[in-house]
């Protein structure tokens, strides 16, 4: 992505994982080639104002959604296990392939942005593989995991984030040197 944006005519590019910020020095005039390259490779863009610290945002539905939709789906596949076996095998099918979106498309821009092996790869290759050999309730149970260890490592994360960000709060623009 960083010879991308340096071949549009940028002067320099920087990327601060720590607080998940890709800083662009550039001529006002590209920034609409800089924005498009940034979408094309899968990030969602925001454009920062110089603003002090900003309050932390309420995690929002579309944020728990998928992890809520396959709860509700390993609940209802699990009831059906204890009514009709074989319907219940379909339902947990289904259940893993509702369960795979998410995870196919966070794979997908990460290969987009040159990341070919990552934990979502291995996910699915997990979940197929279970569905493979017949084990669609297993197969959905590690979609299920995955999900919420993702919640709790962003959760991790951001307790982190905010923890970095009130530290440089306190780093003092100016020394004075004797």
């Amino acid at each position: 992505m960083l010879w991308l944006l340096l071949s549009l005519g940028v002067y320099s590019v920087r990327v601060l994982f720590a607080t998940e910020r890709l800083v662009v020095d550039a001529p006002p005039d590209i920034s609409l080639r800089i924005q498009d390259v940034v979408k094309r490779l899968g990030f969602t863009l925001l454009i920062a104002q110089a603003t002090a610290t900003t309050a932390p945002q309420a995690a929002s539905f579309g944020e728990f959604g998928p992890l809520l939709l396959l709860v509700t789906l390993m609940v209802v596949s699990s009831l059906l296990d204890h009514i009709n076996p074989t319907l219940s095998h379909s339902s947990f099918i289904a259940t893993t392939l509702v369960g795979l979106g998410p995870v196919v498309i966070k794979a997908l821009r990460l290969i987009r942005s040159g990341t070919l092996f990552a934990i979502e790869t291995l996910i699915i290759v997990a979940a197929i593989g279970a569905l493979l050999i017949g084990a669609a309730a297993e197969a959905a149970m590690v979609l299920l995991l995955f999900m919420i260890g993702e919640q709790l490592e962003f959760y991790a994360a951001n307790l982190a984030r905010r923890g970095v960000t009130t530290l440089m709060a306190l780093v003092p623009e100016e020394a004075l040197l004797l």
